[in-house]
């Protein structure tokens, strides 16, 4: 089944597809992170988001990371080590336009420096596109030494067990933490820690290596698609079930640094989604091929300009204020204008023989037009900034109904406001950050009345005393 020379070595269309939809399950989850209200989140349609923006989202990207490395042509050690550091650089640049630069307009607008402190923090944010870098850096390394499929293997499973070490070590010095979070979730501020994930590139490299030298992709897939369905249901039910190991598919932090349980059961979900895609291609239309074709090799790109256009289109749109139609359409908007830029900008690149100044052109072209297009889609900012609250009515906050004033960029409760909660309760008064401060009246739904001065919730001097 498997030749000594590689012989599938054109684009393999299921690893397109696979990583075509690992784009749009991207960009989905994140804009329901950022955008969708609490009546939104509590629907199938989310519940289905959120299962998609898991497994066949950055463990997929991470997998075919590796298994790329049998594709590409750009496999000399020192190449691997210099995009490996471009990627790093990226990720941090990127963090500066997506991160630092709207929170400091957000800290200007509203004079509050907590925005400032935020901007900081998401600056030193260790994202998918520092691991990316490192994980190449590594390839780099093995490439350089001629480590073998076993020595690699055996690499994934050190830095598997090593991170369960390391994860009991935490820091809390900014400095150190955004030096520790990029080799292990040391703080809270590391996504995607080198040794959580590199699991999942090896997996694909070591997966990729047959895949290229198979001459029976059928029975290649058809073993594979087995093989992964045991390893993924049986680790659910062994490592999850059994032995109630906890899995990182229950929290946002123990997903993003989680353990080699996981690991193993997540590589047997990325496998079997590809072995099924497999089978499936020849039934998907052509012009769905290119659209997946087009995303897979632009990931990067849309992956930058995807978020530009989210944290800007933040600055004024209330976080967490989209109703499923307001979902639904921000998608429709957000999904062919990440297309798009990345496209444009992949011809004009096409057309230059020079590779200056690539990645920064490109956020800085999706910074600008992602800007413009929130600016005439939605309410001017100009309106924004001159009222540091709005009026909003009937406005879902998921345990309360409320109707007063909210902050524009968190879409919290922030003034005169009143809530009906669902169990009864009744609150007139005063709010900040979503809880009752100030002057306030909270009217239980046994007819009790509480009313005096609130702090963050609690009545700390009743009107009577």
């Amino acid at each position: 089944m498997f030749s000594k020379e590689k012989i599938n070595t054109g684009r393999q269309l299921e690893l397109d597809i696979a990583r075509g939809l690992a784009v749009l399950f991207m960009i989905i989850i994140h804009v329901q992170l950022y955008f969708a209200n609490a009546g939104t989140l509590d629907t199938y349609f989310a519940d289905f988001n959120d299962f998609t923006g898991d497994m066949p989202a950055a463990p997929m990207f991470m997998f075919l990371l590796g298994v790329g490395i049998n594709y590409t042509r750009k496999n000399d050690a020192s190449l691997m080590l210099k995009r490996g550091i471009g990627l790093i650089c990226t990720g941090y640049f990127l963090n500066f336009v997506r991160g630092f630069v709207p929170h400091i307009i957000q800290a200007y607008n509203f004079s509050d420096i907590e925005y400032l402190y935020s901007g900081v923090s998401e600056l030193l944010y260790v994202d998918i596109l520092q691991f990316s870098g490192l994980a190449m850096i590594m390839f780099g390394l093995f490439k350089k030494y001629n480590f073998k499929n076993m020595a690699i293997a055996v690499t994934a499973i050190v830095l598997a067990l090593l991170n369960l070490v390391m994860l009991n070590i935490q820091t809390d010095n900014f400095i150190v933490s955004a030096i520790t979070g990029l080799f292990w979730g040391s703080n809270e501020n590391t996504f995607f820690p080198f040794l959580t994930w590199m699991f999942y590139p090896i997996a694909g490299y070591i997966f990729g290596s047959f895949l290229i030298r198979c001459n029976d992709k059928k029975k290649f897939y058809t073993i594979s698609v087995i093989v992964a369905a045991v390893v993924f249901f049986g680790g659910l039910y062994l490592f999850n079930g059994v032995f109630e190991i906890p899995t990182g598919l229950t929290s946002e932090t123990g997903y993003y640094q989680h353990f080699i349980t996981d690991n193993i059961t997540f590589t047997g979900f990325v496998i079997l989604e590809i072995s099924i895609l497999s089978f499936i291609v020849p039934f998907i239309p052509r012009f769905l091929q290119k659209i997946a074709e087009r995303w897979s090799k632009n990931v990067t790109k849309i992956f930058c300009i995807h978020w530009v256009i989210i944290t800007w289109s933040a600055l004024i749109i209330p976080s967490k204020s989209f109703d499923m139609f307001s979902f639904i359409a921000f998608l429709i908007v957000i999904i062919p204008l990440s297309d798009f830029l990345a496209y444009y900008y992949t011809k004009i690149k096409s057309k230059q023989d020079t590779q200056k100044s690539s990645i920064i052109t490109y956020i800085l072209i999706g910074t600008f037009l992602s800007s413009i297009c929130s600016i005439s889609l939605l309410p001017s900012l100009n309106k924004v900034e001159a009222h540091k609250s709005e009026y909003v009515e009937n406005l879902d906050m998921g345990d309360y109904i409320y109707t007063g004033r909210i902050e524009p960029f968190s879409g919290e409760p922030n003034g005169n406001g009143k809530a009906d909660f669902v169990n009864g309760d009744y609150y007139e008064g005063e709010f900040k950050d979503g809880e009752f401060n100030g002057d306030g009246t909270l009217t239980n739904s046994n007819g009790k009345i509480e009313s005096g001065i609130w702090e963050d919730g609690e009545l700390v001097k009743s009107q009577n005393e």
